[in-house]
This record gives C-alpha cells, sequence and structure tokens, in this order.
C-alpha cells in the first residue's frame, strides 16, 4: 500500500483511518525501511480492525507516505483494507 502519487500533490494527508474489512489479517510497517516487514513482523491488523492515525497535533503524513502492508503468516488469502485520509 502506498499513498497514492496523485494524492500526494493534491492534497497532503496528515492523518487517516485504516480499516481491514476483510476476513483475513495483515501486518504492516512504516520507516526508513518499510520493505522489511515480513508476514511475521511489523504491526499487527486483525480482520475487522482498524488503525487510527488521528491524535490531534501529530502529522502522519510520513509514516502514511512510507507504509507497506502485507498478509500475516495466518492469513489463507488477500486482506482487504478501507483508507481514509483527512488533512
Amino acid at each position: 500500500m502506498n499513498v497514492p502519487e496523485r494524492v500526494v500533490m493534491r492534497y497532503r494527508p496528515q492523518k487517516a483511518i485504516i480499516r481491514n474489512i476483510g476476513s483475513q489479517p495483515v501486518r504492516w510497517a512504516s520507516g526508513p525501511s518499510p520493505t522489511e516487514v515480513s508476514p511475521i513482523s511489523g504491526a499487527y491488523l486483525a480482520a475487522g480492525a482498524e488503525e487510527r492515525f488521528m491524535d490531534s497535533g501529530n502529522d502522519y503524513f510520513g509514516i502514511l507516505k512510507r507504509m507497506k502492508v502485507v498478509r500475516d503468516v495466518s492469513a489463507t488469502a488477500d486482506g482487504t483494507l478501507e483508507i481514509t485520509y483527512f488533512g
């Protein structure tokens, strides 16, 4: 998952809610080397759960731009995410 370039150019999202609306768990990471996220490392996001990047005063743009998501080792299929960006 990457922030689409057209979103970055037109709108610089600072906050987001990421919901796992599918039936499979995923893992995510964001940092200088987010390619290191694997099915057994990274933050776990269960099916039906959500991750909120909404704290007032914080700018999450860097985290959102570098975020990578992969299928968890226990998943039997791809996960489905719903992402809502805020300014």
